[in-house]
């Protein structure tokens, strides 16, 4: 069974381990096994760049928790957009990511937001589909990131 719970600053590394296995080891579609672009989307995973955004007040980062092992990393904005979604490749299939998801989006809902944004990957793209998330041909998202804009309502009576 997954748990959920808040990240401790002292885990950044934990975290940004599990976040460059997952892309390195399950993205491939993505990156293609390109050493510049992995180089590119890894810059900043690292410890210190996620100790700084476990500090920023604007993210909420939840960790699924597989007993004593962390499963799966989750982040999201307090304007709805889910910004991290990753799991452990060592616990792939086994459930994390959609009960990860499912997490965030209800912590989005209760925090008074309708509706939730992300960039899927490719290969997340369909992961997303089959969860009620729509392509969105008007993307909300600042960032120059090549991806799938989406959208999903996450208000009362959506979830």
């Amino acid at each position: 069974m997954i748990c959920f719970r808040s990240p401790n600053p002292e885990e950044a590394s934990d975290i940004s381990l599990l976040l460059c296995r997952s892309i390195t080891e399950l993205c491939r579609d993505d990156h293609e096994n390109n050493p510049q672009v992995l180089v590119d989307w890894l810059k900043n995973k690292t410890p210190n760049s996620i100790a700084l955004c476990l500090e920023n007040e604007d993210s909420v980062f939840v960790l699924g928790m597989w007993g004593d092992v962390l499963a799966g990393v989750g982040c999201y904005s307090k304007s709805g957009e889910i910004l991290l979604n990753y799991v452990s490749p060592d616990l792939r299939f086994h459930g994390v990511s959609k009960a990860l998801l499912s997490e965030m989006e209800k912590q989005i809902c209760n925090s008074g937001i309708h509706t939730a944004f992300l960039m899927s990957t490719k290969t997340a793209y369909r992961f997303y589909l089959n969860r009620g998330w729509l392509y969105n041909d008007v993307s909300t998202r600042k960032s120059s990131s090549i991806g799938y804009p989406m959208r999903k309502k996450v208000g009362p009576g959506s979830l």
